[in-house]
């Protein structure tokens, strides 16, 4: 009975594998009622297949059921094991993305916060995942626009993934994320400034990372160019959105937002053009010639009478 009961988990797992995932509930949902039948309610393997379970409906995109999975699996991890285990924090983890995912950020919030104080005890402060924990709780609490308790939590992961890639003078994609996260906070709280030094600092380290010709690099320069556009600058907007551009197009016309730049590029370039327009007919009006709008066209045939 045992084996026929992990032959159904490893069944499950190949049709999870080939993204077969109706087929993978079925299979694990009869596998949770036999662990029960063989070693009660209350057993690790339960706690364990209950959570592959839970994982497969968040990949159908099922949150709710993945939500009902996810926290019998900690109930009975937090029995079996106590607070401070890492299938806990994994659970905790599930819970608190489950919830977002639901756009109910209201509940997710503590769960974020539990994650956190769950890995400091279990990592001390200064470890990847605790920095992990700080920076997702960030971005939960920018949803929820308490910017200022978004931004603690932000320079808090900021300042441990420092301390941990000090050997690399802080050239570390995460460090670069963590100024790229503190940037587009700073441009929600209107503060362009602060924004366009995080935006800068991150575009240093990862061309220093990854070269000049990464998709993070034009990420980073269409968050500069958005920023100054937001500031009115759309003359360093279009600089910067010209040169993402050009790196996006180096990994062909079909790389995800090509179109989407390409057009707004266009929109910019026409609004530089109606402008030059405004300006010269300023001018000629000024000199008291007639304004360009005006003019007839080269091309355009007289008015008939």
């Amino acid at each position: 009975m045992v084996c026929g009961c992990a032959l159904l988990c490893s069944t499950a797992g190949l049709c999870e594998a080939q993204r077969q995932l109706d087929k993978a509930v079925d299979y694990l949902q009869k596998a949770v009622a036999v662990w029960r039948d063989i070693f009660g309610p209350r057993h690790p393997v339960v706690a364990a297949t209950l959570s592959h379970l839970g994982a497969v409906h968040d990949q159908r995109a099922d949150h709710q059921s993945a939500l009902s999975c996810f926290e019998a699996a900690l109930k009975l991890q937090t029995a079996l094991y106590g607070e401070g285990s890492a299938e806990t924090d994994a659970s905790v983890n599930s819970i608190a993305f489950c919830l977002k995912k639901l756009g109910d950020y209201d509940r997710a919030r503590p769960q974020f916060e539990r994650l956190l104080e769950l890995r400091l005890a279990l990592h001390g402060e200064n470890h990847a995942s605790v920095a992990t924990a700080a920076n997702n709780l960030g971005l939960l609490l920018k949803k929820l626009k308490l910017y200022p308790d978004a931004k603690d939590s932000y320079l808090r992961a900021l300042a441990i993934r420092r301390k941990l890639y000090a050997h690399l003078h802080g050239e570390h994609e995460d460090v670069a994320s963590s100024l790229n996260n503190l940037a587009l906070l700073y441009e929600s709280m209107d503060d362009v400034p602060e924004a366009l030094e995080h935006h800068e600092q991150a575009l240093r380290i990862r061309r220093s990372v990854f070269g000049e010709e990464h998709l993070l690099v034009a990420e980073t320069l269409n968050n500069i160019g958005l920023t100054y556009k937001k500031a009115n600058d759309l003359v360093k907007a279009k600089f910067h959105f010209e040169e993402a551009l050009q790196i996006r197009l180096l990994y062909g016309p079909d790389t995800p937002n090509v179109k989407v730049w390409t057009y707004i590029l266009k929109c910019i370039h026409s609004y530089f053009f109606l402008l030059d327009v405004v300006v010269a007919s300023c001018f000629l009006l000024c000199n008291g010639c007639a304004p360009l709008w005006r003019t007839p066209h080269p091309m355009r045939r007289p008015p008939k009478g």
